[in-house]
């Protein structure tokens, strides 16, 4: 059985938000948003690189990583959105 019932937050962008996570059930079936946004600042702690591209990659390589690791079941999808604070 498929629900559609979205978690759909509406915000305002400012300045101090550092980046979005945009991701599917099967993470947030395993990691709560606190975890998920501490595997994003791990991953710029462990690994801190100059492009943005790569920063914002390992950051969701961090969150699929976890994920997978406590045995999701689901489908894993993750879209990381960086702002210049990143």
């Amino acid at each position: 059985m498929v629900v559609a019932t979205p978690d759909i937050k509406s915000f305002r962008i400012s300045e101090d938000h550092d980046f979005i996570v945009l991701a599917c059930d099967g993470i947030y079936d395993k990691l709560s948003n606190k975890e998920t946004i501490e595997c994003v600042w791990n991953s710029v702690k462990d690994v801190r690189s100059q492009n943005i591209h790569q920063q914002t990659g390992l950051g969701v390589e961090y969150i699929l990583k976890n994920s997978l690791l406590r045995r999701t079941l689901d489908n894993v999808t993750v879209v990381l959105v960086a702002f210049e604070n990143f």
